[in-house]
């Protein structure tokens, strides 16, 4: 009887190891697709977190948010077959701000079940947020830049619109009051007298300082080309070629961020009249230059040239003589004065085939492509980071002078000369056909300011 009894209870034991096993294989089951889960919300939040960053460096331009959410899911493809939704959204980190420079993205994907799909749950759902600024102003990162702008003659019309426009896109990724972008143009401002400028340097109201027709003297070859690139004076008294200078390279936002049309910079910009040639060696010359002389130690400093043509002169000295009227003897050819400027018919100027204020590098007095190149490692030489584009540059030779001129010796093409200036080959950006340039602007402030992109949130 006490035997039968207690055989009787170890069979209803039974049922509860049986219930209890479920039971531990419920929470085994739960404990191994809650892990998964959490695996692949850390994997999530990783892509998330790259994401944001890698389109936070494309900020303020408008693909930033499309191209992190396209980051962020090829990124989680590496790891998993999951379909991904992102969503992007811009702000201001200071409200009110002219250009955004926070990017946020909310991403989730549904995660399978393996253990738990037995109580009817297949899958569910994770979601990762992040959020990042660039450039941003907490950056330590502080940098000295110099534009240099080609403004021959074959930058007329919607050339200079475009590359105005490109200019203001890279002004927008640089702080106001920590950074500083100076201008320098070529060819020179035609800013001192007696070098015969029109207006107020370098806006000046007509091209008469430039037409080829002004120069009356048959000697009018070689050097100077077709629209003349005289460029004379003296080491101490010459043309500026900087026209916008790191000092007064400031303040060109607003306290929303807007650019300030107003700012030194920026109203130069706007005024800035295309004609000249090409003298693309002085121009760097000069760039780096005021970045030794009046750039900050702390300071990454950059230049950023843009040129739509080799390099096709070099300043030289003119001279001029002239007579009392039409019938009467001329004089000996000697200094120009500001007064041959008005002088008509009854003055004639010539160049003179002997360098003024520019050293052109060594062995280069007839090689302005090499010139400028030579003249771009030396800025390198400096520690200056020289990014270059190309602007519709054909594949022509360099030639010093009109374009029937001999071509350099050695032979170098246009192309070839604008992408060694660059201090390194990922520097040099070209784009072959001409048209919005603002997008080539816009990657290399991005480059440039990529150090000041971090995760927010």
């Amino acid at each position: 009887m006490g035997a039968g009894k207690r055989h009787g209870e170890r069979a209803q034991s039974l049922p509860l190891v049986i219930i209890m096993f479920i039971v531990l294989c419920g929470f085994v089951g739960l404990t191994i697709d809650v892990g998964f889960g959490l695996l692949q919300k850390r994997r999530l939040q990783a892509a998330v977190d790259m994401g944001a960053l890698s389109g936070a460096q494309m900020l303020p331009g408008t693909d930033a948010g499309t191209s992190a959410a396209g980051f962020t899911r090829a990124n989680f493809a590496l790891v998993s077959d999951q379909h991904v939704n992102v969503t992007a959204t811009t702000s201001c980190m200071v409200a009110g701000c002219g250009s955004p420079d926070r990017l946020r993205l909310v991403a989730s994907t549904s995660t399978p079940t393996f253990f738990v799909r037995l109580f009817g749950i297949d899958s569910w759902n994770v979601a990762a947020r992040g959020a990042a600024c660039g450039p941003c102003d907490s950056s330590i990162a502080t940098f000295d830049v110099m534009v240099v702008l080609d403004r021959s003659g074959s930058m007329s019309g919607q050339d200079m619109v475009e590359a105005r426009a490109g200019i203001r896109e890279l002004l927008s990724y640089f702080d106001p009051d920590r950074d500083r972008v100076g201008l320098t143009v070529l060819e020179s401002a035609d800013s001192r007298d007696p070098y015969f400028r029109t207006g107020t340097a370098p806006c000046e109201t007509d091209s008469s300082s430039f037409s080829s027709t002004s120069y009356l003297a048959s000697a009018y070859t070689g050097y100077g080309g077709a629209a003349g690139a005289f460029m004379d004076g003296t080491p101490t008294n010459h043309d500026a070629w900087v026209v916008v200078d790191l000092d007064h390279g400031t303040g060109f936002k607003n306290s929303d961020g807007s650019l300030k049309n107003s700012s030194d910079f920026l109203s130069t910009l706007d005024c800035v009249k295309d004609g000249g040639s090409t003298p693309i060696g002085p121009a760097m010359q000069a760039a780096t230059d005021e970045l030794e002389k009046n750039g900050r130690s702390d300071a990454e400093k950059v230049i950023v040239y843009m040129g739509d043509g080799g390099a096709s002169s070099t300043p030289v000295q003119r001279q001029c003589r002239r007579r009392a009227s039409s019938k009467g003897a001329w004089s000996s050819w000697g200094a120009c004065t500001t007064a041959d400027a008005s002088g008509g018919s009854n003055v004639e100027w010539q160049i003179t085939g002997n360098k003024s204020w520019y050293d052109w590098s060594t062995g280069n007095r007839d090689r302005p492509c090499a010139d400028a190149i030579a003249q771009s490692k030396r800025a390198a030489n400096y520690g200056i980071d020289v990014y270059a584009i190309g602007y519709g540059v054909s594949t022509d030779w360099c030639r010093p002078g009109m374009t029937n001129s001999p071509a350099e010796s050695p032979q170098i093409r246009q192309s070839e000369a604008i992408a060694a200036m660059a201090s390194d080959p990922k520097l040099y950006f070209a784009q072959p056909a001409r048209g919005d340039i603002t997008a080539v602007f816009g990657k290399i402030g991005r480059i440039i300011t990529a150090g000041g992109t971090r995760l927010v949130e």
